[in-house]
């Protein structure tokens, strides 16, 4: 399976079931990030940090990107949220 593929059934199925709506789910993640960080942030925002986590831990892998696939499509899975925050 290809990295979109695995991404899209992750934010589409399971999570989804597991977790609810990204958009309810990522609005409040972002109201308690605003809260600590003592500014606003949107959900989108939210979502775009953890991409960027995932992206910081990539570049720190000493193994082979196939062997670091989980990161790779949670990244994946985490731009294809901005589109579904939009919907």
């Amino acid at each position: 399976m290809s990295v979109l593929h695995d991404a899209d059934k992750l934010i589409n199925g399971k999570r989804e079931q597991d977790y609810g709506s990204p958009q309810i789910n990522w609005r409040e993640t972002a109201s308690l990030w605003s809260a600590y960080l003592g500014t606003t942030i949107t959900a989108k925002d939210a979502v775009l940090m953890m991409a960027l986590m995932k992206v910081a831990r990539m570049r720190h892998i000493s193994m082979p990107m196939r062997d670091a696939k989980d990161s790779v499509i949670d990244a994946a899975g985490y731009i294809g949220l901005v589109e579904r925050l939009e919907e």
